[in-house]
C-alpha cells in the first residue's frame, strides 16, 4: 500500500518489513522499523495508509493495529485504544473521524475525543452479509463507500447505516477511486475492473 502526503512524502507500506517514506525531489529513504516507544513492526503487514487534514499519517496493519506519523514530531505510534483490533484491513481519514476496516467489521473514530463506534451489522435485503472489510474510501463529493466480502456499501450519514449500491453481489472490491465524473472505479479480486455510477446507482 501506498499515500502521496501533502508535504510530498511518498508513504510505501511493506510486507513484514516495515514502513518507508521519500521526498519526490529526493533520493533519500528513510524506514520505520519499530515504533518510537519500541513496538517492533517486523512480521506486520501493512495493509492500508491515508493522511488526514491535519497532515497525520494513519497506517493500518495486520498484527500491530493502527499505527500514526505525526509529521511535526517524527514520532511513530500505535493508536493505544482497547476498542480497535490489531488486525486490520483499510483505512479512510473523513474530516475529523477515522474509519477503520477489520476483519470483523468497521470502526468510526471520533479523533477529538476518542470515542468509538463499531458496525458489525450490513444487511442485504433482510438477510446478514460477511462483514470482513476490504476497502473503505471516498468519492469526490466525500460520501463514504465500505467493500465488504460480496458488495459495496453506501454510508447515509443522516441514519448513520450502510445499504447495497447496485448489483455488486458475489463481488470482492479491493479498491476503489472516482474519476470526478460521476464514476466510481472498482478494482475486484477476480473479477476485473467495476465501474459505479452513482447518478443511476448501477454497476457495470
Amino acid at each position: 500500500c501506498s499515500v502521496m502526503g501533502e508535504d510530498g512524502r511518498l508513504w510505501v507500506g511493506t510486507n513484514s518489513r516495515g514502513l518507508s517514506f521519500s521526498y519526490g525531489k529526493r533520493n533519500d529513504i528513510e524506514r520505520y522499523y519499530r515504533t518510537d516507544s519500541g513496538l517492533t513492526l517486523e512480521g506486520s503487514v501493512a495493509t492500508c495508509i491515508d493522511e488526514d487534514r491535519d497532515g497525520d499519517v494513519w497506517i493500518t496493519t495486520e498484527r500491530s493495529g493502527l499505527l500514526a506519523f505525526d509529521p511535526v514530531t517524527g514520532s511513530l505510534e500505535r493508536y493505544d485504544n482497547k476498542a480497535i483490533p490489531h488486525f486490520l484491513t483499510s483505512v479512510c481519514a473523513v474530516g475529523d473521524t477515522l474509519w477503520v476496516g477489520a476483519q470483523n467489521g468497521l470502526y468510526r473514530i471520533l479523533l477529538k475525543n476518542d470515542k468509538v463506534r463499531y458496525y458489525d451489522r450490513f444487511e442485504n435485503k433482510g438477510e446478514q452479509v460477511n462483514n470482513r472489510v476490504l476497502s473503505v474510501r471516498t468519492d469526490s463529493k466525500g460520501q463514504l463507500f465500505v467493500s465488504l466480502v460480496g458488495g459495496v456499501y453506501k454510508y447515509d450519514d443522516s441514519t448513520e447505516s450502510f445499504y447495497k449500491t447496485g448489483d455488486s453481489d458475489c463481488v470482492n472490491i479491493m479498491d476503489f477511486a472516482d474519476d470526478g465524473a460521476g464514476n466510481l472505479w472498482m478494482v475486484s479480486y477476480t473479477k476485473g475492473v467495476y465501474r459505479y455510477c452513482q447518478e443511476g446507482g448501477s454497476v457495470r
